[in-house]
């Protein structure tokens, strides 16, 4: 493991030695832990692992190819990635985009008036609780799928079931959730 820092910028690569084309037996793993002030702005990447960020005050951004993401009490925007791993935010009162390929999400947070928000999975559930005095406005699709909602609904367009879009409250804020093999639930 080499720290290469500079400045602002902690740069951390995780390398195995060996050389070996096929590995069997236990495959080589590091676990890394970085704290850092909340106020710090973070850009995350792992190949083969999840990633955890809790409190930041900063923005950032987090992709995995590999491995779960949790955000929790993040206070300003992320952009998150992963092809395979779920993504779960919890105690978010921030803009979202989420993006990943075979996993649900979970999103358990408040949008902020006039906030732009994206939550999308090819192949996976999308499970949405929304806090606070919930002012949405809502575009919801799945090709295979239900969508579901607790919520009293000011406006509606006609569409079929796998495709809804609402008006919760003022609308205030955009919400767009699409998946195309999975449920979609927002309470």
């Amino acid at each position: 493991m080499r720290d290469c820092t500079g400045g602002d910028v902690i740069t951390l690569r995780v390398e195995v030695d060996g050389g070996r084309v096929f590995n069997i037996g236990d495959s080589p793993r590091a676990e890394i832990e970085i704290t850092t002030p909340s106020n710090t702005a973070v850009e995350i990447r792992s190949g083969n692992g999840g990633v955890e960020v809790y409190g930041l005050k900063q923005s950032g951004t987090v992709c995995a190819s590999n491995g779960r993401i949790i955000l929790d009490k993040v206070a300003r925007e992320f952009n998150v990635a992963t092809s395979n791993g779920i993504v779960v935010i919890t105690g978010a009162r921030v803009p979202f985009d989420v993006e990943i390929n075979n996993n649900g999400i979970e999103f358990d947070g408040e949008l902020i008036k006039g906030s732009s928000n994206k939550i999308a999975t090819s192949n996976g559930s999308i499970d949405i609780s929304l806090q606070g005095a919930s002012s949405v406005m809502l575009d919801a699709s799945t090709s295979n799928g239900s969508i579901e909602t607790e919520y009293w609904i000011l406006t509606s367009s006609p569409g079929d079931e796998h495709h809804l879009v609402k008006t919760i409250g003022a609308g205030e804020a955009e919400l767009i959730v699409r998946t195309s093999n999975g449920s979609v639930a927002i309470r």
